[in-house]
């Protein structure tokens, strides 16, 4: 489980989706929202090989983009 917390004013929180690649598959994942704009990303399985990754995005009322990339490195431990 990861837990990110954005900043106050980010307005629409419920509209982010986010990816995983857990297991070595790239899929959209569980989000549960919290309060005070904290979001909690369920993980379905491990991460494989050197490194896992979750993308986060969120389209904009004017159109812009906003986008959070998260890497993590893994070991073999």
């Amino acid at each position: 489980m990861v837990k990110i917390e954005f900043f106050d004013n980010l307005k629409n929180i419920n509209e982010i989706n986010c990816y995983s690649n857990e297991q070595n598959i790239w899929k959209k994942s569980k989000i549960k929202f919290l309060e005070n704009n904290i979001i909690e990303i369920e993980l379905q399985g491990k991460f494989v090989g050197e490194r896992g990754r979750i993308n986060c995005s969120k389209k904009e009322v004017d159109g812009f983009w906003r986008w959070l990339g998260i890497q993590f490195v893994v070991s073999e431990k």
